[in-house]
């Protein structure tokens, strides 16, 4: 399995995947046959509109259904079209990226299901994960009880707003 992250890597950002890998069974759509992937916990933004998602079967060229399950960290791709064995490459593209700072290996795992069976299980888990943070305070503000120095019981207030969601 080879997965590529292209896109923005930026907090909250939309994103982009391409996963190729081979399978040994066709995926036949008659059969409601379907490929899963296994995300990263959190990998990408759990509360978020998946509308612009865009998810695409490139090789071969095969138009399909995407379900994106972000309790679960799994998108279910169903082709609707016949799929033979071989390479697939698979591209995601919109994918909404976490709110919050991921890094380091994560482990993805691509799965094929032909006839309710699982019949190819994937994985890359030395997947580099990393992302850029963005402008993470906005409206900060530092107030005080006391305009005098030397006050030992001086009371200071911080306030800000984040850009992100912490989890």
């Amino acid at each position: 399995l080879t997965v590529s992250r292209t896109g923005s890597d930026t907090l909250r950002a939309r994103g982009a995947y391409t996963f190729t890998f081979t399978t040994t069974t066709a995926l036949t759509a008659a059969n409601s046959d379907y490929i899963i992937i296994n995300m990263p916990e959190y990998s990408y933004e759990l509360n978020s509109d998946y509308t612009t998602v865009l998810v695409r079967i490139t090789t071969p060229p095969t138009a399909c259904e995407a379900y994106i399950m972000p309790k679960t960290n799994n998108i279910y791709i169903r082709p609707t079209a016949n799929v033979a064995a071989g390479s697939v490459t698979l591209k995601i593209q919109d994918l909404p990226n976490p709110s919050f700072y991921l890094s380091g290996s994560q482990s993805i795992t691509v799965q094929t299901v032909v006839s309710s069976k699982t019949k190819d299980v994937f994985t890359n888990s030395a997947f580099s994960f990393t992302s850029t943070l963005c402008q993470l305070f906005s409206s900060v503000q530092i107030t005080y009880d006391s305009t005098f120095i030397r006050v030992n019981e001086n009371t200071y207030k911080f306030s800000f707003t984040i850009d992100h969601i912490v989890p």
